[in-house]
């Protein structure tokens, strides 16, 4: 989400050049803003599905191993975040799910 995803498409070249994926563990994360309107911030259904597909263009690859929700979004149940994120890993587009920087 850094550089609206710049920092991705450079991290995405990384391991055709250096490495297989199969030996990198690789982690990517969404709620900030992406582009204006829906599904361009936050965890609401919408934005977890847009940008995980988004995320794993740019980086070139299938899946992501971590897959974690940056902040916590006032304006979004947190039922319909988690499903969301629960159909992300089922679809396989991620192996894990984490949080990062908001209290419990």
């Amino acid at each position: 989400m850094y550089g609206r995803g710049t920092w991705e498409e450079i991290v995405g070249r990384a391991p055709a050049k250096y490495t297989k994926r199969e030996e990198i563990v690789l982690a990517t994360k969404l709620f900030a803003p992406m582009h204006e309107g829906p599904g361009g911030s936050g965890l609401s259904r919408k934005a977890v599905m847009e940008q995980i597909d988004a995320s794993l263009k740019r980086l070139n690859v299938d899946y992501a191993d971590l897959y974690q929700i940056h902040r916590f979004d006032p304006d979004t149940p947190v039922e319909e975040t988690m499903e969301a994120l629960h159909d992300v890993v089922k679809a396989g587009k991620a192996r894990y799910l984490g949080a990062s920087s908001m209290w419990a």
